[in-house]
């Protein structure tokens, strides 16, 4: 995600579980995720967002050549919307538990660059949005991963050995803010032992457990995104909500609500607390960057 001499362009990727048990969140998210951009553009986060997305079925059961897809970094809702449009939602799967999450955490670490990042060090957001649990049938990702042979088939790369889940979870953390967010209206959204694995899985690498968030309402699974990277970007959430509101956005009152309300520890206080010094060194950047014409894109390495 390259745009040199812009400050405030932001990088956000979001990777979709398209397998039958997600049910229709996947068409969901086709329609509603342009919007993401025009919310994150309307709470002054960033003049240039800039959203990249991966759809993944079971590489257990579909050819490489239709487990994955990805898209560029694309920097208009129109863009996006296009490019959504032109994504086939396999609605597959397999007789097994879990699904090939481990490519789209292979594909942020190894085939993204963030411009922002190798700047001055401002990182991505990277959300996961699946039902199942990290990898396939209870295998641990500390061990199991991309193999090599996945690899070239999916991406073209040449590995010498397999690339653990946990290692490209790692990799991803280093340069995004990684949220994972399994659907309440979906085959397994409401068991909570997968939401423990993830949390596990997210905090071995190094990322926060608190990141993993179960999300009852389909249509807040976009607001709930848009309020994460505006909290993040450290502006209020009474704010925040008040500029979703006047979007009429759909869903909004349950993502606040379960965000305000069911963080606990550090990311209750963080959702919760003033945060005017981070506002500030981002109003300085929103003023550096403040440039509508062109749109500012980036694009993947």
């Amino acid at each position: 995600c390259f745009a040199p001499g812009f400050a405030g362009v932001l990088p956000v990727f979001v990777s979709i579980d398209g397998t039958g048990s997600m049910d229709q969140v996947p068409y969901h998210l086709q329609e509603e995720l342009p919007k993401f951009i025009e919310l994150v553009t309307e709470q002054d986060v960033s003049y240039h967002p800039n959203v990249l997305f991966t759809c993944h079925d079971d590489e257990l059961v579909l050819p490489p050549d239709g487990v994955f897809q990805m898209s560029q970094f694309e920097a208009g809702a129109p863009e996006l919307l296009q490019a959504l449009n032109e994504m086939v939602i396999p609605h597959r799967g397999g007789a097994n538990r879990g699904e090939a999450y481990h490519l789209s955490f292979y594909a942020a670490a190894f085939h993204t660059r963030l411009e922002p990042y190798e700047r001055d060090g401002t990182k991505g957001f990277f959300f996961m949005i699946g039902d199942e649990q990290p990898y396939y049938d209870a295998q641990d990702p500390a061990i199991y991963g991309t193999t090599s042979a996945t690899a070239q088939a999916v991406f073209g790369d040449v590995i010498q050995e397999a690339v653990t889940m946990r290692t490209s979870v790692q990799k991803t953390l280093d340069r995004y803010h990684v949220f994972v967010i399994r659907p309440g209206h979906t085959s397994n959204g409401k068991d909570t032992s997968i939401t423990r694995i993830w949390q596990k899985l997210l905090g071995d690498a190094g990322g926060n457990p608190q990141h993993v968030l179960e999300i009852e309402e389909t249509d807040a699974i976009v607001p709930t995104m848009a309020l994460a990277v505006g909290r993040m970007h450290g502006e209020e959430p009474d704010e925040l909500v008040d500029v979703l509101r006047s979007k009429g956005v759909k869903g909004l009152a349950s993502a606040f609500d379960f965000l305000a309300k069911s963080a606990t520890g550090a990311w209750r206080k963080f959702w919760s607390s003033p945060v005017h010094g981070l506002r500030n060194r981002r109003e300085a950047q929103r003023r550096q960057s403040r440039d509508h014409s062109p749109v500012v894109r980036c694009f993947c390495s």
